[in-house]
């Protein structure tokens, strides 16, 4: 309505009024160092976040100015403007700094904006930068989009930037899903080029022992096991000295059918590879009951009561 756009028109033309403000904020410029500050007001602030209510109408009222040096300028002016015009311009420069102040003073509308920015502007390239934001910021849709998305494209996703540079955290908990769209050979070697950007960030010599401690748990959640021999062989056991020889032996062991049991390393294949063999054994069934009928059943019945 006509008389709704002029109350916002006038509640906008306050913000940053210095006559009128009866608080303000201040941040620093990043280009010039310079300090800034933002006139506005209580009441308008407190209108939209439970979090300013309290500061200037709680017990231990907030004197001016209110510093904030966890913000920037640009980030700042359009997160206060939010609240007299209900209208923020997103771009990907600002919408990781909005949507944290928007967390940070409890403005639910705003932070779901700013999810809404991120969901729109999903793609391959920026997959695992909007996973980190998502646990970091607890956007649980978003977070549930984005590991959908690297469950269906792991070999693609793994081949981006943003893998090198995602924390151990979450490589760890990538590592650990069942339904990859990967081999384990694919998958063990972009771990390995992580372990090297890795040490890189922490400033440790690039070598063997250091890529494995930087790997910490994650080593033991690789499927080895689920690789060939020959695979184990050439890529793991005769490429590096990420495993200790103790621990070649192991599979080496394993894979010349000593069948080996570990309750540190997992050894079962993940759900895609044991999804896939359950299928040829489907197929193979299928094509057997040709012949014997009544065997068709029980080899279903195996595969389902099996897991696999």
């Amino acid at each position: 309505m006509a008389s709704d756009r002029l109350i916002l028109g006038q509640v906008g033309s306050l913000f940053n009024d210095q006559l009128t403000s009866d608080i303000q904020f201040n941040c620093t410029n990043d280009l010039s160092s310079k300090s800034v500050l933002f006139f506005v007001h209580k009441n308008i602030l407190a209108a939209g976040s439970d979090v300013f209510r309290t500061m200037f109408y709680g017990k231990l009222p907030q004197k001016n100015p209110v510093d904030l040096p966890d913000a920037d300028e640009e980030s700042l002016h359009d997160f206060l403007l939010f609240f007299y015009t209900g209208k923020c311009s997103l771009t990907t420069e600002n919408v990781v700094c909005i949507l944290y102040l928007a967390r940070k003073y409890i403005v639910p509308f705003l932070a779901k904006k700013c999810f809404d920015y991120l969901d729109a502007n999903f793609k391959l390239e920026n997959v695992f930068v909007l996973l980190q934001l998502a646990f970091h910021f607890e956007g649980n849709e978003l977070e549930k989009k984005c590991w959908q998305f690297i469950d269906k494209n792991t070999k693609e996703a793994i081949a981006t930037e943003g893998f090198s540079e995602i924390n151990q955290a979450t490589l760890l908990q990538l590592v650990k899903r069942e339904p990859l769209n990967i081999d384990e050979v694919t998958l063990y070697k972009a771990i390995v080029n992580w372990s090297e950007a890795e040490c890189l960030r922490k400033e440790m010599k690039v070598n063997d022992k250091n890529k494995r401690d930087v790997m910490g748990n994650i080593i033991y959640h690789i499927r080895f096991a689920s690789m060939s021999h020959s695979e184990f062989t050439l890529n793991v056991s005769e490429e590096s000295a990420i495993l200790t020889q103790a621990e070649k032996i192991f599979f080496h062991d394993h894979f010349g059918g000593a069948n080996k049991k570990s309750k540190v390393w997992n050894m079962s294949r993940r759900d895609k590879e044991r999804d896939l063999l359950c299928r040829w054994g489907h197929v193979a069934a299928l094509r057997r009951s040709h012949r014997h009928p009544e065997r068709f059943r029980v080899s279903a019945s195996r595969c389902d009561s099996s897991g696999h």
